[in-house]
């Protein structure tokens, strides 16, 4: 990881926390149905247990929703982290010239002094 205060005086941004497939799955899916999230997929054989067919239809036609519902938040999501990551290149990239720039400063300074210096 980069140094967040280099000796040029230049804070470096810190980079943005980017969940893995895992953990963005379960940040959107816990707001649509908790049920369907990664850790609660498991459970849901016992708890299910003695649902009659009809029930099961109706759960699997609310899991459907639930999975569309997921895909359009899921684009969204994406949207969001894409523009998290353009913005921290951005805020890199600038905080790098910036460094760059102070240290030639630093050395025009030291290059003018050593003119002046009998």
């Amino acid at each position: 990881m980069a140094d967040p205060i280099p000796a040029a005086g230049t804070p470096l941004p810190l980079p943005p926390k980017i969940p893995n497939g895992q953990e963005a799955y379960d940040i959107i899916m816990r707001d649509i149905n908790p049920e369907l999230t990664s850790a609660n997929l498991k459970t849901l054989d016992a708890k299910y247990k003695d649902e009659t067919p009809e029930q099961r239809i109706k759960r699997a036609d609310r899991y459907a929703k639930d999975f569309e519902e997921f895909a359009k938040r899921s684009k969204a999501f994406k949207d969001k982290q894409d523009t998290t990551v353009s913005s921290y290149k951005r805020q890199l990239r600038t905080a790098t010239e910036k460094r760059a720039g102070s240290g030639d400063a630093t050395r025009m300074q030291n290059l003018e002094a050593s003119f002046s210096t009998p």
